[in-house]
């Protein structure tokens, strides 16, 4: 069995033309007041935004602040971290003291002994690559030379020990 078919129906119960309803606005005189009114809702609406916004603005510098704040707290912990815990200020009238020999007698030297390659050869060392993991190897090195007990002792002569024997020319 099929549906029974609908019948259109001529009018809706709650339908009336748009000329009769009360909302209707056709031929209506609208008066100055009632345009300064909207006109006023909508200064206030935008003033209402304006505000709105400077509220935003000055909670997102407020955070902003807060934020920096935070990182400089941070580096400041990071470098107390990584503070050797002593002062290597004369290292650098050290290392000017130490005297590196000429090619000649580098040469002479050779003949009598063996010819030492520096540990880290920087006229070799092309590639980032090969430049980043002779880095690590550095750091790996200076690592070690700092739990060793001599460098406990006396740091200035063993960080002038480890420049010859690392940078021997």
């Amino acid at each position: 069995m099929g549906k029974a078919a609908r019948s259109k129906l001529k009018s809706r119960p709650g339908e009336t033309p748009s000329r009769q309803r009360k909302s209707a606005a056709i031929n209506k005189d609208v008066s100055a007041t009632e345009v300064n009114d909207l006109d006023n809702k909508q200064f206030e609406l935008a003033k209402k935004e304006v505000k709105k916004k400077q509220r935003h603005e000055a909670w997102l510098e407020k955070l902003d602040h807060s934020y920096a704040v935070k990182k400089q707290q941070r580096k400041k912990e990071i470098k107390i971290q990584n503070n050797l815990g002593m002062d290597l200020s004369g290292i650098g009238d050290i290392l000017d003291t130490i005297k590196f020999k000429s090619k000649p007698a580098v040469t002479a030297m050779s003949t009598e002994e063996e010819k030492k390659e520096s540990i880290i050869p920087t006229n070799k060392i092309k590639s980032k690559k090969a430049k980043k993991q002779a880095e690590m190897q550095e750091i790996l090195r200076m690592q070690k030379l700092m739990q060793f007990g001599e460098f406990k002792q006396n740091p200035l002569s063993t960080i002038r020990q480890h420049v010859q024997n690392t940078f021997c020319q």
